[in-house]
């Protein structure tokens, strides 16, 4: 009780902080990732990796990855078709957590297009402590930050996707 009066009193603290600052500032407050080692309730955590068709033959799939277990969906050029479901590890989702973190996912923008046609789209998304961010990348966007299809290979090495 004592430490959640010390917390409120904290966050009151910071309102006339957060008003002086101007919108460009108030923004990059905004945007500051999430921080790993706050205890998150990974039990609530539902982040999506869903990889789109081109005009060859590209995976794809998607991935529903929830605190405690996976869903998957194969629909074209994979090596598993339809939906199967698996379970999932804590370690494995703060690892998920720590890689959203590290590209700094919530600073990223809602789209990256450009570039050639004919290539695959890949929607990236994660609801964390109640917030939700989604990224559309088409796959050859000059636009699109590295750390982003990093994290996109990333979510599908550690959950081991069936691709």
């Amino acid at each position: 009780m004592k430490f959640k009066l010390v917390e409120n009193i904290v966050c009151l603290g910071l309102i006339p902080l957060l008003l002086s600052c101007s919108p460009s500032q108030l923004k990059s407050v905004l945007a500051q990732p999430f921080k790993s080692e706050v205890q998150h309730n990974l039990k609530q955590v539902v982040i999506t990796l869903q990889r789109g068709q081109c005009l060859g033959q590209c995976p794809v799939y998607k991935l529903t990855i929830y605190g405690t277990g996976i869903v998957y969906e194969g629909q074209k050029y994979v090596s598993t078709i339809g939906k199967k479901e698996y379970l999932i590890s804590q370690e494995q989702v703060k690892q998920l957590v720590s890689e959203f973190d590290k590209a700094r996912f919530f600073s990223l923008q809602n789209d990256y297009t450009g570039g050639p046609t004919d290539a695959p789209s890949t929607i990236t998304s994660i609801n964390i402590d109640g917030r939700t961010k989604t990224v559309n990348r088409y796959s050859v966007s000059p636009n699109a930050p590295k750390e982003l299809s990093e994290l996109e290979n990333k979510i599908d090495s550690i959950v081991g996707s069936p691709n």
